[in-house]
């Protein structure tokens, strides 16, 4: 897609390991920061997947009628505790959510919460502290959490 959207741009597509955990993808993330610091390049990470994953059966008909409705998230804790991310992404607090990702993989996020862990590890690990401006809604997707969060780091 970025050959459409891009003018040049260098781009560099990283995948998530389905087996690795969470030490694994910080790693990731960090080796992606440590070759961004050594370069002379202005950068963009794109962390992209949503967050509670939780699919319905496809025969499923949402509780809600207007279909996008955060209601029709697939488990009323899962939204739950997207919130509760979304919260203490808005106040920079990347430790308490990194410490919580045992919960955030019970919920499915989306690629085991990867994106997001490798994003992090780029940006400091637990000592990150960008806070998020919400750039959406909140909602949901066929049972899924979906919002877009800017992570503004200068």
């Amino acid at each position: 897609m970025i050959h459409y959207l891009g003018r040049g741009e260098k781009v560099l597509s990283v995948g998530t390991c389905q087996t690795a955990r969470l030490k694994h993808f910080l790693q990731m993330g960090e080796v992606v920061g440590e070759a961004i610091r050594r370069s002379d390049a202005r950068v963009v990470l794109l962390a992209s997947g949503a967050m509670s994953h939780k699919f319905y059966d496809l025969d499923h008909v949402p509780p809600n009628p207007r279909v996008w409705h955060p209601d029709n998230v697939s488990e009323p804790e899962n939204r739950a505790l997207d919130m509760e991310v979304l919260a203490l992404w808005k106040q920079g607090r990347h430790d308490s959510v990194l410490d919580r990702f045992p919960e955030l993989e019970a919920a499915k996020y989306e690629g085991r919460g990867a994106h997001y862990a490798q994003m992090m590890g780029a940006l400091g690990g637990r000592d990150c502290r960008a806070r998020g401006t919400q750039l959406s809604e909140y909602e949901n997707a066929a049972g899924t959490g979906n919002v877009h969060v800017w992570f503004d780091v200068l």
